[in-house]
């Protein structure tokens, strides 16, 4: 399955909440349970104030295969405004596609949900 059939996904994690470590460590989980053959993965982390940024240290992770993934993702990367982390997560993505960002946001052709 090439990268323009695969689903993108989109996971954000982090942010400024004191439920901050508790969406790092689900993150990690969503990670591990997401199959990489069929989901292009993309993580954005939301620094404890407010920044941010693509997760660079969690998608190389990802790419050395689930079990690299660490229990706790962290929220690093190179700081930046929200719009230029989904544009650098539309770069990522199937050579520009339109993505929609949420906790966990998908976008298939069909609307279906990911079951």
């Amino acid at each position: 399955m090439n990268s323009r059939s695969r689903t993108h996904v989109i996971v954000v994690f982090g942010g400024e909440s004191a439920e901050h470590d508790v969406s790092c460590v689900t993150a990690a989980h969503v990670l591990r349970a997401l199959d990489p053959a069929k989901y292009q993965v993309t993580t954005i982390g939301i620094s404890r104030e407010g920044k941010w940024m693509l997760a660079e240290g969690a998608m190389a992770a990802l790419s050395r295969g689930r079990d690299s993934l660490p229990e706790r993702l962290e929220a690093t990367g190179q700081p930046s405004s929200l719009g230029e982390v989904i544009a650098g997560a539309r770069r990522l993505a199937l050579g520009g596609a339109e993505l929609r960002a949420a906790l966990v946001a998908v976008e298939r052709e069909s609307d279906e949900f990911i079951e």
